[in-house]
């Protein structure tokens, strides 16, 4: 996958690390009035929310508004989270990035288990 140019992952990726944000006008707005932060995040992500409910109503509007990197990327990367945890016994030990994520996840969550029944037994 890193060796191939054409790899839409990689693509996204440095679309997403190619954006200034200085280069941004509602960044600069927020930053120039930060009582509008606020806003301007809520309409943001209204925005990107209801772009898969247009797409969906008019394909044509697929053409003229582009879905943002790091959504592509965080919608693309949970089905392939869910396809290895899915297939995790089946599999040998992947050493990557999304693997060490994977692992840390699941770890946190069993140490948080692990404080929440000493919690309660400390209660009783």
């Amino acid at each position: 996958m890193q060796n191939d140019i054409n790899n839409p992952y990689l693509q996204k990726s440095a679309a997403l690390f190619k954006i200034d944000p200085d280069k941004l006008l509602l960044l600069r707005w927020a930053s120039l009035m930060p009582f509008l932060a606020r806003p301007f995040s809520i309409l943001l992500y209204g925005l990107m929310n209801m772009r898969p409910t247009l797409m969906k109503l008019l394909p044509f509007l697929n053409n003229y508004i582009e879905e943002m990197p790091n959504v592509w990327l965080v919608n693309n990367i949970q089905s392939v989270f869910d396809l290895r945890t899915k297939s995790a016994s089946n599999l040998r030990k992947r050493v990557d990035l999304l693997q060490l994520m994977m692992d840390a996840s699941t770890c946190e969550k069993i140490i948080v288990r692990i404080f929440i029944n000493i919690y309660r037994i400390l209660l009783q």
